[in-house]
């Protein structure tokens, strides 16, 4: 498969506060979500982006703060709601900037 084939590129605003956590590895990671607008500008779409690159979570803590305009790019991953609720797409960050 294409590595571009799953590109997922966006902005919007920052929702709440970075969330930070461990996922089953002990892996440090960490989320927030971005209120982002389609195309049109007639519909507002809800974005969770996860960081797990470690120097990408550093840079998240510091500089991503409700009401930001984030640009972020990264893949697409799915998994399952609380592991057994129905499954969820989110975006894997691997690039964030701010305006």
């Amino acid at each position: 498969m294409d590595a571009e084939a799953n590109k997922w590129v966006g902005f919007g605003a920052v929702d709440k506060a970075v969330k930070t956590g461990r996922i089953g590895n002990g892996q440090v990671v960490c989320s927030f979500q971005l209120a982002a607008p389609t195309r049109d500008g007639s519909r507002t779409c809800w974005v969770r982006v996860n960081v797990y690159d470690s120097s990408l979570i550093r840079y998240a803590r510091r500089k991503i703060k409700p009401g930001v305009i984030a640009h972020v790019q990264g893949e697409l991953m799915n998994r399952k709601h609380r592991g057994t609720g129905p499954q969820l797409t989110e975006v894997r960050a691997h690039t964030i900037d701010i305006e």
